[in-house]
């Protein structure tokens, strides 16, 4: 079989892989800041993969959406087949900043310990991107071609709020590839170590600052404390009446709209429950918050949450100060909008502050939660190919986290996205000495490979 010939080369070649991935790694493609000479290294990156992918086969090149944006990535073979499916993959190049001194060792090192490739971008989402792009470039060198017409889509601005990519969308960029059977994303993690796993959903976000506006400057709270209503009161009051002391939200209406799972579904994560406990080892708290009747998976993956993230006024001095200010974000399931939680959060603040205080919201940011179907026909497949992969069953879950370009590509494409991620929750994303396990690299290369065999045999109806 060519899947069998693909997978043994794959393995014979996963030492050249690692050693193109610690290249990749390399590359400090920092999008998050201002500095020039980061913008510069963003656009390496984004020539090292049209360098790689043209090299394998495919037609690649850089495209730039607007003006100021980083460079998109296109790539999708020379001669498209009518008679096979189109596949997207989305990726990202990009990456978050560092601080250096956190880190055991330099950020852009890509230093191999312990079994893991140590650097920033290795997991999120360098390291399960290059999965894809070499299970393309195996399976082309076995097989002459495709057996689906895959395009990749690759940005460098998820770190920063995909600006280039939603233009790219909105114009209309993926028309010429007509019909598409589905987005593969891997950028998500699995279940535990070993233990392939397919995510069915990812909650949405609503993201905001509040801030409440005081005096016209700082006073001295000897001269008029207690008389002249203190900010940092005011934003306290209304944030400790968000919830109750279960963490049950109160804003009115916040509920209102939850979909649960379906019985079969619910049963499906109560049966991982065992194994989610151990992921709250050395958190040093008990899993104690979240809403009475729900285990501790679903109040992570199927239900909504919110919480304060950031708090700021005055300074140490005794001052009564002139404004106080907080960053809170909600967690969305389906079928809750986005737009409408936004709305009842902000005016149930609003209401919790005596009208003599101005308040204001923003910079807000809204993303809608993302479900498939447990019983979609695209679910078995993507089953099959974790396991070929990994050679172990996988398992279905879902994400409490965000990644609001699934929807975006969900809309944009009229098909589902599969979640195939292989990254782990202890790969420590966004902060310091951030690693992605080598033999979880390796059998991604692997699933990634089988799940274009797989998907070439769906049905396009």
């Amino acid at each position: 079989m060519a899947l069998e010939e693909t997978l043994t080369r794959i393995d014979a070649q996963l030492p050249r892989f690692i050693s193109q991935l610690k290249e990749f790694v390399r590359i400090p493609s920092i999008s998050t800041g201002d500095d020039p000479a980061a913008a510069a290294e963003v656009a390496r990156a984004a020539a090292f993969l049209v360098e790689d992918l043209t090299r394998c086969g495919l037609t690649a090149r850089t495209v730039q959406a607007t003006a100021d944006s980083n460079p998109l990535v296109l790539a999708h073979p020379t001669a498209f087949r009518p008679d096979r499916p189109t596949v997207l993959v989305y990726g990202h190049y990009d990456v978050q900043g560092v601080e250096p001194s956190a880190w055991q060792h330099d950020p852009f090192a890509a230093v191999e310990e312990d079994g893991h490739l140590i650097g920033r971008g290795a997991s999120d989402d360098k390291g399960q991107l290059w999965a894809h792009l070499k299970a393309a470039e195996t399976v082309l060198a076995v097989e002459g071609e495709l057996p689906v017409n895959l395009v990749f889509l690759l940005e460098g601005e998820e770190e920063c709020g995909s600006r280039g990519l939603a233009r790219f969308l909105a114009d209309g960029g993926l028309k010429p590839f007509g019909r598409i059977l589905c987005t593969v994303i891997s950028d998500t993690g699995m279940h535990g170590p070993g233990q392939p796993s397919l995510t069915l959903g990812l909650r949405g976000i609503v993201f905001t600052r509040m801030t409440v506006h005081g005096p016209s400057q700082d006073l001295h709270s000897g001269l008029f404390g207690g008389l002249v209503p203190n900010p940092n009161h005011l934003l306290v009051r209304a944030l400790a009446a968000l919830t109750d002391q279960a963490g049950r939200v109160l804003v009115p209406g916040f509920y209102d709209e939850v979909r649960l799972p379906s019985t079969r579904e619910r049963a499906l994560y109560r049966a991982l429950e065992g194994s989610a406990a151990d992921l709250l080892t050395g958190l040093g708290v008990e899993p104690l918050a979240g809403e009475e009747g729900f285990s501790l998976l679903e109040r992570r993956w199927i239900r909504p949450s919110l919480d304060v993230h950031s708090l700021a006024g005055g300074s140490p001095r005794t001052v009564v100060p002139a404004q106080a200010s907080a960053t809170l974000s909600c967690r969305l399931v389906p079928d809750q909008r986005p737009e409408r939680i936004q709305a009842g959060l902000e005016a149930f603040l609003r209401a919790q502050v005596p009208r003599s205080a101005r308040v204001e919201f923003g910079p807000s940011h809204l993303a809608a939660p993302y479900t498939l179907e447990l019983d979609h026909p695209l679910v078995e497949p993507a089953l099959r190919a974790l396991e070929t992969g990994f050679g172990r069953k996988p398992v279905l879950v879902r994400e409490g986290g965000s990644i609001p370009i699934a929807g975006d590509l969900a809309s944009s494409t009229g098909a589902p996205v599969l979640l195939v991620g292989f990254g782990q929750l202890t790969d420590n994303w966004h902060g310091p000495n951030e690693r992605f396990s080598l033999a979880g690299f390796h059998a991604g290369v692997r699933t990634a490979a089988a799940l274009l065999y797989q998907l070439a045999g769906t049905d396009r109806s």
